[in-house]
């Protein structure tokens, strides 16, 4: 199912890295000097990457053909990139309906050109105030899967209306008209979804309503039909009329709490009224003296992505072949000690996340001194390797990544320089399976990511409580200035993928369709690392001689990067080739 169109750099942009491939220090830690590359080992290296979309005034990058188109017209008619990726992000719900939809949350990072400004917008939710442990279990054995039980507040279009509101040009009714008339009218079923919703028929059989909304025809569409959302084109019109007081607070929000609690939830109309996206803080660190990483303090993959940055700082790795064992090897282990310290994540709100620890410059320095060239660390699955935190706790990880499969992302640039990164989900792929009767509104099942190991631990499901999540675009900034960012689905895999992929942009000075495609590695747990199908077999021997678990795939999917030439001031959009449901850019 996977697709096979992974391209990548040719020789003539590579070879120089290759003249110069050992491992120096920046810091006494990083020990032992890897072994000298001495052929290039690379597959393919004659082949560029099909595409890459560059434009003097902006551009937009989404999941599935038409997100992009719109987004563009909307910069083309005079709107901003927070305009246009908005009215992307809607029109995902209607093209990738699956990954998203008002029944869901997510968050946008924008970096603001006038100001130099990185923020972020959250827009998640939490379980009812009223939920108690014993809803999923008594004792509980897992979250349950497509259960409204699990469900948490949507936010996703109070996100939507935020966005607009604080930093826009256009009107939120604006930003739904596309995607009302393609919902309406419809579109074409392009080649990924169709594949897509064959993939799901078995599951899909068992939840009557979601059946009906997804395959009108009583079978999954084929590729090339139209497809269309009446109900979901009806309530958009609503909203677009009366605002989004009814969803928050009104009939159509009274409509989703009564189907929530009739199917096992516990929220109140109250808590929907009262609902508010939030503005986060951001961290910071630098890379290579030079560089600024940014990313939200509270959506929990921030240490991740900061931690990843200061332990790859320790090693010299623009000297490297960026598909050379050594290479990988470190990228690899850097993986692994990163995703550690997920034991720590849970909602702020109820969690103590060594925030400041994590992300500082000691702690990255004493973590890169662990790796080791000629064979990788025991698998780590505590953090606190350093004795420098709080006591490790046990984490559920692995029944967590069973889930985090579905999500969505969207890039915007604009001519003013503002950059935009959203995303958004429904939690697993088509969320809860759960449709609010007459309203094309599927809600999600975020719960599902809560962990049940330990007991009380910072990421235990409780009331009121946010589930530890990955959602939120990272940005890079020289001088100032926006440089690249990037972001993706995939849950717990969306910090290593964006991290790897702005690595390549900093270190080797890709350009985002380059950085994307170049075959992908990511640490997947007990011992696992994952390499795309094109890294060389000698490679993948040599990964394994060390003690790797080495498994071939593809990391993840859906992924969105944006750069800006910092000499051109072009603007470069990329997106992610592989299914099953591709993302796409457009440029202008």
């Amino acid at each position: 199912m996977k697709s096979l169109f992974k391209k990548v750099l040719p020789i003539a942009v590579l070879v120089c890295l290759i003249s110069v491939s050992c491992l120096t220090s920046t810091s006494s830690g990083a020990a032992d000097a890897p072994k000298a590359d001495t052929e290039f080992i690379f597959q393919k290296a004659a082949y560029r990457p099909v595409h890459i979309n560059m434009g003097s005034n902006g551009g937009v990058a989404a999941g599935g053909p038409m997100g992009p188109s719109v987004g563009v017209k909307v910069l083309m008619d005079g709107g901003n990139a927070i305009d246009a990726a908005v009215t992307a992000a809607v029109m995902s719900t209607v093209t990738q309906y699956s990954m998203n939809n008002i029944g869901g949350h997510g968050g946008m990072t924008v970096y603001l050109a006038a100001t130099k400004e990185v923020k972020f917008l959250n827009w998640g939710g939490g379980l009812p105030k009223a939920f108690h442990i014993s809803d999923w279990g008594n004792p509980p054995v897992e979250p349950p899967s497509r259960s409204v039980a699990n469900t948490v507040l949507p936010g996703t279009l109070k996100g939507w209306e935020v966005a607009l509101k604080t930093y826009g040009t256009i009107s939120l009714a604006e930003a739904l008209a596309p995607a009302i008339e393609y919902a309406e009218k419809g579109f074409p079923v392009y080649p990924a979804l169709a594949r897509h919703m064959a993939s799901v028929a078995d599951e899909v059989e068992l939840y009557p309503e979601f059946r009906e909304l997804i395959y009108p025809n009583g079978r999954p569409p084929r590729e090339g039909e139209i497809l269309k959302f009446p109900d979901l084109a009806n309530t958009y019109k609503r909203i677009a009329r009366e605002g989004t007081g009814i969803f928050y607070g009104g009939d159509l929000g009274q409509k989703i709490v009564s189907f929530l609690n009739e199917h096992g939830s516990r929220f109140t109309i109250e808590e929907f009224a009262n609902y508010e996206p939030w503005w986060d803080d951001m961290l910071k660190t630098t890379y290579r003296g030079e560089y600024e990483i940014y990313a939200p303090k509270n959506q929990n993959f921030t240490p991740v992505v900061l931690e990843m940055f200061n332990m790859w700082e320790n090693f010299n790795l623009p000297k490297m072949h960026p598909l050379a064992a050594d290479t990988l090897h470190i990228l690899g282990e850097v993986h692994k000690i990163a995703l550690a310290d997920r034991v720590y994540y849970g909602d702020p709100a109820f969690s103590n996340i060594p925030y400041n620890t994590l992300v500082s410059k000691e702690y990255g320095n004493a973590a890169a001194s662990l790796i080791k060239m000629n064979k990788v660390l025991p698998d780590l699955p505590a953090g606190d390797q350093l004795g420098m935190l709080t006591s490790a706790l046990a984490m559920d990880s692995e029944r967590s990544s069973l889930y985090r499969s579905t999500t969505t992302s969207i890039g915007a640039v604009d001519k003013w320089g503002n950059v935009v990164l959203i995303t958004q989900t429904i939690g697993a792929g088509h969320g809860s399976m759960h449709v609010v009767p007459g309203t094309g509104i599927i809600l999600n099942n975020e719960g599902v990511y809560f962990d049940l190991h330990p007991t009380n631990g910072p990421n235990y499901p409780g009331p009121a409580k946010k589930v530890e999540n990955q959602m939120g675009g990272v940005m890079v900034l020289k001088g100032g200035k926006f440089y690249a960012g990037a972001a993706t689905p995939t849950g717990w895999q969306i910090p290593l993928q964006i991290a790897e992929v702005l690595q390549r942009m900093v270190d080797y000075n890709l350009n985002p369709q380059e950085a994307i495609e170049l075959p992908r590695y990511s640490y997947r747990g007990s011992g696992r690392l994952m390499v795309e199908p094109d890294v060389h077999e000698k490679v993948r021997n040599d990964l394994a001689s060390r003690g790797h678990n080495v498994i071939t795939g593809f990391p993840t999917f859906g992924m969105v990067a944006i750069k800006i030439d910092p000499v051109t001031d072009a603007r470069q959009l990329a997106g992610d080739p592989v299914d099953p449901l591709p993302t796409h850019s457009v440029a202008y």
